[in-house]
């Protein structure tokens, strides 16, 4: 999916404590936007901390606490 800046912020918002990573965001000519716009919409909803850019090529630990996916289940979706 792609987003703007402010629509990536708006849908972070309505996905409660969840960590954004975008990718691609600055990879492609055709994008408008850049990853500092995408920054600069979320510090503007008050949600950078929920934001998390990652340096292409370098890999990175993400926090991940409870998943909301469970690989037990047929549909791979918890029911929490």
């Amino acid at each position: 999916m792609t987003l703007r800046g402010t629509d990536a912020a708006e849908a972070a918002g309505l996905l409660g404590d969840a960590l954004v990573v975008p990718v691609h965001a600055d990879s492609w000519a055709h994008f408008t936007e850049s990853v500092d716009d995408v920054r600069t919409a979320f510090e503007d909803a008050g949600l950078a901390g929920r934001l998390q850019v990652l340096a292409p090529g370098v890999p990175a630990a993400l926090p991940l606490e409870e998943a909301a996916w469970d690989v037990s289940t047929e549909d791979g979706l918890s029911d929490r």
